[in-house]
């Protein structure tokens, strides 16, 4: 038996109906990654600022030993977030 006695909507319309909503799905997508990306660019200005803040209060022989546990979790952060840009560039 032939596959057209199944009267299948193998068309133009099938493809539409299916790839129709590609656009739209594929836009809000890149506005979810423009709004994560835009939400991500303070928070690595703050860690880069505090960052540049403990540096100076080391240089100043503020606790060291303290500041470089905050240096090792900043840095963490950081190419956690830097990673995550990556990605989403």
């Amino acid at each position: 038996m032939p596959l057209a006695a199944f009267r299948f909507p193998f068309g133009q319309d099938l493809v539409e109906r299916r790839f129709g909503r590609l656009p739209r799905l594929l836009e809000g997508i890149q506005v979810d990654i423009e709004k994560e990306v835009a939400a991500l660019r303070p928070s690595l200005e703050r860690m880069t600022d505090c960052a540049a803040f403990i540096l100076e209060a080391m240089e100043n022989d503020e606790s060291p030993e303290r500041m470089s546990a905050q240096i090792n979790t900043l840095e963490q952060n950081l190419a956690l977030s830097r990673r995550r840009q990556a990605l989403l560039a």
